[in-house]
C-alpha cells in the first residue's frame, strides 16, 4: 500500500512537472511574440499604421474582416494582430481579428501624428 502511494505521488510529480514546463514554454513564446510586435511597431509601414490608427480611432480592438486579406495576414505574421475566431475554417469568408493589449496600448504613442483613414484600410488594399 505504501508503495502504491509512492507511485501515485511520483506520477503526480511528473504530471506537475510537465504542466509547469508547458506553462513556461507558452510564456516564453508569448514574451518573444510581444517583443517582436513592439519592435515592429517602431518601424511600421504606412499600410500597417493606417489599419492600427483606424481601429484605435473607432475603438475596435476586435473586428471582423475578410479571411483573404493579405494586409491583415502580414500584420498577423508581424505580431500586430491575432486571429481570434474559435470556429474558423479554411473556407471561411470572414474571420475575427484582435489587436493584442501590448500593441493597443502603444498605438497612440507611436501613431500620434498619423491621420485617421476615412474607411477600413484592409478593404482598399489588394
Amino acid at each position: 500500500m505504501l508503495q502504491r502511494l509512492g507511485n501515485a505521488f511520483a506520477r503526480f510529480v511528473r504530471w506537475l512537472g510537465s504542466r509547469i514546463a508547458q506553462h513556461a514554454a507558452g510564456r516564453s513564446e508569448r514574451t518573444k511574440s510581444k517583443k517582436n510586435a513592439l519592435k515592429n511597431m517602431q518601424s511600421l509601414t504606412y499600410e500597417f499604421g493606417a489599419v492600427l490608427r483606424f481601429l484605435k480611432s473607432h475603438n475596435r480592438k476586435r473586428f471582423i474582416a475578410p479571411n483573404d486579406s493579405t494586409l491583415l495576414s502580414e500584420m498577423q505574421r508581424a505580431g500586430l494582430l491575432i486571429q481570434d475566431d474559435p470556429i474558423w475554417t479554411l473556407n471561411a469568408q470572414t474571420t475575427y481579428y484582435l489587436v493584442p493589449d501590448y500593441v493597443w496600448n502603444e498605438i497612440d504613442k507611436v501613431l500620434k501624428d498619423f491621420p485617421v483613414p476615412p474607411s477600413q484600410p484592409w478593404l482598399q488594399h489588394p
